[in-house]
C-alpha cells in the first residue's frame, strides 16, 4: 500500500510540475520586456565611482545583449563632522545612520546617473524589483562573485546595490520623500 501511494505521489508531483511555469521563466519574460535583456545574464563589469558617489555596470545577456545600469545620484555627500574622522567606529556608525539614509535610485539604460540616457527606476517600483532580481540573479550565477580586488569585486558591488535597495523599498512610506 505505502509503494502505491510512493508511486501515486511520484506522478501527482511529475505531472503538476510538468504543467506549472518556472519561476525562471517568468522573470525572464519580465525582464525581457521591462530591460530588452535576456536570460540567464551575467555581469559584464561593475565600479564604483572614485568618489563613492555611485557604481554602475553592465549586464550581458544569453543572446549578446546587455544593459547598461547605474545606482546612486548627483548630488552632495553629507560629510562627516570633523571630531568623528579620526574614530574609525565613529565613522562606520555614522555611515551606516546618515550616508546610507539617503535614497539614490537605480538606474537603467546608461552607466552614469548623469547620463540623458539613464532611466530612473522609481524607489519602490514593478520596474525596480525585477531589476533587483536580475542583479541578485546575475551575482549568484557569477564564479567570482566573492572576489574583493579589482574587476573580480564585480559580484560584490553588484551585490551591495542590489541590498542597498533592498533595503530602502522596505522603508517606502516609513520616512522623508525621496531625493536623487
Amino acid at each position: 500500500m505505502a509503494l502505491v501511494v510512493c508511486l501515486a505521489m511520484l506522478i501527482v508531483c511529475a505531472v503538476g510540475c510538468g504543467r506549472s511555469p518556472r519561476a525562471e521563466d517568468g522573470l525572464a519574460s519580465r525582464v525581457k520586456s521591462e530591460f530588452g535583456l535576456s536570460l540567464p545574464c551575467s555581469l559584464a563589469w561593475v565600479e564604483t565611482a572614485p568618489d563613492g558617489s555611485s557604481m554602475n555596470g553592465v549586464l550581458v545577456g544569453a543572446h549578446g545583449d546587455s544593459l547598461p545600469w547605474a545606482w546612486g545620484g548627483a548630488m552632495t555627500w553629507p560629510v562627516p563632522p570633523e571630531a568623528i574622522t579620526h574614530d574609525p567606529g565613529a565613522m562606520t556608525v555614522w555611515s551606516d545612520s546618515i550616508a546610507q539614509s539617503i535614497r539614490r535610485r537605480g538606474y537603467v539604460g546608461a552607466r552614469q546617473v548623469t547620463d540623458p540616457a539613464a532611466r530612473p527606476l522609481a524607489i519602490g517600483s514593478p520596474a525596480e524589483s525585477v531589476f533587483i532580481q536580475v542583479l541578485w540573479t546575475a551575482v549568484m550565477r557569477d564564479s567570482v562573485a566573492m572576489k574583493t580586488h579589482g574587476p573580480r569585486g564585480k559580484g560584490l558591488v553588484a551585490a551591495s546595490v542590489a541590498r542597498m535597495l533592498e533595503t530602502q523599498r522596505a522603508q517606502v512610506g516609513k520616512e522623508s520623500p525621496p531625493t536623487q
